[in-house]
């Protein structure tokens, strides 16, 4: 039990890594993940690698072994971090989705209720679309995945749109686009802090 500085230093704190059992591997160097679903079981663990050349050369997150056993599951037929969440998306009516768990944990610790949850990848399929309706009937899913591309380019502008136009039939969909350079390259809409994403959240695009 112990905390990486590395989140620490992103706006992680003890209290969100205790709430979402964050924990260390000292043998493999890396922030450990446990993944639960919607009722609280266990369904799969991430290993957030520090080490740069894993980082380089495998990845910066992957599912850890532990005494020959791989702890890993289906990402897609999952959100993370909704079995503490989805309070939050029910009572104010509102899901963001970010791409990695680290923005949920991000978002824990502003003063804004965490209605946030996870996809783990850069997409949103009707499986997950499903356990939302579900467990939290949100009126509004606002998708807010990490900065993609530069001024200028309209691809990934367009896949964020056509993933809100796929699914609007069951629910507002919105998402984030920084149009104003709020954000590096990469970066997620939690990485700049509170303010940032509340500029962002603002003027989110509504697909009607």
């Amino acid at each position: 039990h112990s905390y990486p500085q590395e989140w620490l230093d992103d706006g992680i704190s003890k209290k969100t890594m205790d709430r979402f059992n964050i924990s260390y591997s000292i043998s493999q160097n890396k922030i450990i993940i446990p993944h639960y679903d919607i009722l609280g079981r266990l369904v799969g663990i991430r290993g957030r690698a520090l080490n740069d050349w894993e980082v380089e050369n495998i990845g910066k997150y992957a599912p850890i072994q532990v005494e020959g056993v791989w702890y890993k599951h289906p990402l897609s037929m999952n959100l993370y971090g909704l079995d503490r969440t989805y309070m939050d998306i029910r009572r104010n009516g509102v899901c963001y989705l970010f791409e990695s768990e680290k923005s949920v944990l991000q978002m824990d610790d502003f003063s804004i209720p965490n209605c946030s949850a996870a996809v783990c990848g850069s997409n949103f399929n009707k499986y997950q679309l499903n356990i939302l309706m579900k467990f939290c009937a949100p009126s509004e899913i606002v998708i807010c995945f990490d900065k993609e591309e530069l001024p200028g380019e309209e691809k990934y502008f367009n896949k964020l749109w056509n993933i809100c136009q796929k699914y609007k039939q069951y629910c507002n969909f919105s998402f984030i686009y920084d149009r104003e350079g709020l954000l590096n390259l990469k970066d997620s809409p939690t990485d700049k802090g509170e303010e940032v994403f509340l500029q962002l959240l603002k003027k989110r695009v509504r697909v009607k």
